[in-house]
């Protein structure tokens, strides 16, 4: 069994869509471009299952001065 996913809300120019779309952080690897392209196609954001620790430690690669706001919420 195969599946295929059709993205079309992250493909540069795509305009906005009125679909809304949520994003959940989870203990995974997320490569940096791709978590970059989600977060910012997404109205609304949380962390489980140590997806805060997984996005705090990405941020921490990053010049974002609350990178460590991120582990303590």
């Amino acid at each position: 069994m195969s599946f295929e996913w059709s993205l079309p809300f992250l493909e540069p120019g795509s305009g906005q869509s009125s679909t809304k779309h949520a994003l959940i952080i989870l203990n995974q690897p997320l490569s940096l471009r791709l978590l970059q392209k989600l977060w910012n196609a997404s109205e609304w954001r949380c962390c489980a299952d140590g997806g805060a620790n997984r996005l705090h430690d990405e941020l921490a690669t990053q010049e974002v001065s609350s990178a460590d706001d991120v582990r303590t919420r």
